[in-house]
């Protein structure tokens, strides 16, 4: 299925391929977080780009 704007295609509709997750602690060691992740500065411009 094809998404059109003035009938131009903008967006194509394909099915999601779910991954199976081992379980528990499966993305530990792929993902990374910077040591301020959780601070306050962060939380506030989080906060702020999302009103």
């Amino acid at each position: 299925m094809v998404i059109s704007r003035a009938g131009t295609p903008v967006a194509k509709v394909i099915p999601l391929r779910a991954r199976r997750r081992s379980g528990r602690g499966s993305l530990r060691g792929r993902v990374t977080l910077p040591a301020d992740w959780d601070s306050d500065e962060v939380n506030e411009a989080i906060a702020r780009d999302f009103g």
